[in-house]
């Protein structure tokens, strides 16, 4: 082993790779046991050359973020909408290294074919809730849809009930800003500091100056309690998206490795 300079030659090899997998792959391979068998490996090479002579060469970047992800998946864990992106990206390459594969007749190319598992499903169950942003989508569910479509046009009703409050009040004197703004998730008036006595409501902060003070007017209290309470549920929903595809995928998660 050492006349060969074996240890030497796979430190090399390693260089060429990019995941960690692979490198850990790499550093425990041993010299074949006989001519034969060192004969077949070299016609898998010369196989797998046959896709890139046919003008196709697979993306397989995805494979360098396979191991983090892989890993919560065998833990069961809710996974993030990052992850999911990456999940996402390793079933795209998964279904075109098949297409790459499918035409190919030899030993090497159809055992490769078939023991790549097919990621449409898997793909689709991902878009389902993931924007190819790796976004939530609004439309994931009806739930979420209808929380989302609820949100936005009691927002709208927000900014107009205070755009009247201003106008049918003539309090345009007593604000900062003629456009009102959020404080924590709920809409607020933009008051000069000093002149918050003149509006009935209560104080979410001041702005870093100190000449600012946002309020929340105590007519729209029950609005801005409903607006908040629709961010929990969003935040709910997703979380209930999340968990059930997570569970999902964890279910292929012995067909992902293959």
């Amino acid at each position: 082993m050492q006349r060969i300079y074996w240890t030497e030659v796979l430190k090399h090899i390693q260089t060429f790779t990019t995941s960690g997998s692979a490198k850990i792959h790499i550093s425990n391979l041993v010299p074949f046991k006989c001519k034969e068998l060192a004969l077949a490996s070299i016609q898998e090479v010369f196989d797998a050359t046959e896709v890139l002579q046919k003008g196709t060469r697979p993306h397989l970047e995805s494979l360098d973020l396979f191991e983090p992800w892989y890993a919560r998946i065998k833990k069961k864990a809710v996974l993030k909408p990052t992850e999911l992106k990456d999940i996402r990206s390793f079933c795209y390459e998964a279904i075109a290294l098949r297409e790459v594969l499918e035409p190919l007749y030899s030993a090497w190319s159809r055992r490769i074919y078939e023991k790549i598992f097919d990621a449409r499903e898997a793909l689709a169950a991902i878009d389902q809730i993931l924007t190819p942003r790796g976004e939530i989508r609004s439309d994931a569910s009806k739930k979420l849809l209808n929380l989302f479509r609820e949100k936005e046009n009691l927002s709208h009703q927000l900014r107009n009930s205070l755009d009247r409050l201003v106008h049918d009040h003539k309090m345009e004197t007593i604000l900062q800003d003629k456009y009102v703004t959020t404080r924590e998730g709920r809409w607020v008036l933009p008051v000069r500091s000093g002149m918050q006595h003149s509006l009935d409501g209560v104080i979410h902060g001041s702005s870093q100056t100190k000449q600012t003070v946002f309020m929340e007017p105590s007519s729209v209290i029950p609005l801005n309690n409903r607006l908040r309470q629709i961010d929990v549920d969003i935040e709910d929903e997703i979380e209930r998206l999340l968990t059930e595809l997570s569970y999902y995928l964890h279910s292929l998660s012995e067909i992902f490795a293959l």
